[in-house]
């Protein structure tokens, strides 16, 4: 994901490079059920640990179709996409501090996970902000 964000990125956020805008959000849908799934039929766990990974799971799921959403609507709008965009960071922080209450992981794989997101999350945001950016030089919606 962040790979096709640095290619949409180096090419100017312009409107023959969109397809890499919607790989790298695609890529992050597949990772997003790819955890979900792995989260939903990957543990063992009763009282507060099953609060929590069912907490995780709802969040995912959150986040898939959020992303989701971002990639296969057709136009979405500037505001709501930015809206969407804040909505999937809270998401991702909230996730990470659900991820710090969970024993089975290491500490410091929950931190790399954490910061990775983030990252991912901020190249969204550059990207969206390129696209709009890039929609206003060309006078267009």
């Amino acid at each position: 994901a962040l790979c096709f964000g640095i290619v949409y990125l180096l090419r100017g956020y312009s409107k023959k490079a969109a397809p890499f805008y919607k790989a790298s959000l695609l890529t992050r849908v597949a990772a997003t059920v790819i955890c979900l799934v792995m989260m939903t039929f990957n543990f063992n766990t009763q009282g507060a640990a099953l609060a929590l990974v069912i907490s995780i799971i709802v969040l995912l799921a959150a986040k898939g179709v959020i992303i989701a959403y971002m990639t296969f609507k057709k136009d979405i709008g500037k505001k709501n996409t930015w809206i969407l965009f804040h909505v999937l960071v809270v998401l991702d922080v909230g996730l990470g501090v659900l991820f710090l209450f969970n024993r089975k992981m290491m500490l410091i794989h929950t931190i790399v996970n954490i910061c990775a997101r983030l990252a991912l999350d901020g190249a969204v945001g550059l990207s969206v902000r390129g696209k709009y950016k890039d929609k206003e030089s060309r006078e267009t919606k």
